[in-house]
């Protein structure tokens, strides 16, 4: 497939394995009940869309300062208690000195990122939470 996609061919796959079209796909369409829900890059789709993933201290309290500001109330806490959340300009590097300025001190903060298959969940909603 590689091969056909070096020569300038169009390859179309039909998988439930989302891990393996991650690996091998440039773009992903997703469909639910024959309605086109997302068509995009695969890298754009699991770069997060411009979030971050902040490891820190008192993770909660910094989620409801980040929620009440225009840009991060879509923020949220993922399964291990890190900060989901968009950024002042869209930059980590303004996320961080908001967060200093605010009293707390991030431990990491890096670009988000999801599996093919976490998405697909989201989108076709066989899953609870939110796109990011």
């Amino acid at each position: 497939m590689h091969r056909l996609s070096a020569a300038g061919k169009t390859v179309l796959i039909s998988s439930h394995l989302l891990t393996e079209v991650q690996q091998i796909c440039t773009h992903v369409g997703i469909i639910r009940l024959g309605e086109l829900v997302m068509e995009t890059t695969v890298d754009a789709l699991i770069k997060g869309q411009g979030h971050f993933r902040v490891q820190l201290d008192q993770s909660q309290e910094a989620l409801d300062l980040i929620k009440s500001q225009q840009w991060g109330q879509g923020a949220h806490l993922d399964e291990h208690s890190d900060l989901i959340t968009a950024a002042p300009l869209g930059r980590g590097r303004e996320l961080n000195l908001f967060l200093v300025h605010a009293g707390f001190a991030p431990d990491v903060i890096v670009p988000a990122t999801q599996d093919l298959e976490q998405i697909f969940l989201q989108l076709t909603g066989n899953n609870s939470g939110d796109v990011w």
